[in-house]
């Protein structure tokens, strides 16, 4: 999140949008709703909602919903299972399948480059899978994810 050590709330990477606005649209939108859940909300659901709470200009509206749209949003679907068995006992090789699905991007499309007014300099979107223990004391796994479809998949 760009200057999120400064500007805590998440919702202060979108356009027009001060603490007091996050507040209002925070008010408006149903409890517990993140970011990532306002952005996969449909367009004309979020529009409706903004229209009763600001009074946006149509290029304020537009600027929101491009930002909304650059968003890198991703679904993520890991499955565990021994082969062959209903449950995993001591002992047992695990098999692990992980999917990630860009939830923005469609077939064939790779993603774009990074901005950052805090990080002048031209640099790709990069993915990383880090797998650690419950107390994140050691690591087992450390791959960087090599994104060139509009989803990665992994067997392990």
């Amino acid at each position: 999140m760009q200057l999120g050590w400064i500007k805590k709330d998440p919702f202060m990477q979108l356009p027009n949008m001060t603490p007091e606005a996050c507040q209002i649209l925070r008010e408006a939108l149903p409890p517990g709703t993140t970011i990532y859940k306002y952005a996969i909300m449909d367009e004309l659901q979020r529009k409706a909602l903004l229209s009763n709470i600001f009074e946006w200009t149509p290029e304020q509206y537009e600027d929101h919903m491009i930002a909304i749209n650059a968003l890198p949003l991703i679904k993520v679907k890991m499955t565990a299972e021994v082969q062959g068995e209903e449950q995993a006992q001591v002992g047992d090789i695990l098999t692990c399948k992980l999917r990630v699905d860009f939830l923005k991007l469609q077939k064939g499309e790779q993603s774009g480059y990074v901005h950052s007014n805090t990080y002048p300099y031209l640099r790709r979107e990069g993915w990383y899978l880090i797998i650690t223990e419950e107390t994140m004391t050691g690591l087992a796994v450390v791959e960087k994810l090599p994104v060139e479809e509009n989803f990665y998949e992994k067997e392990f």
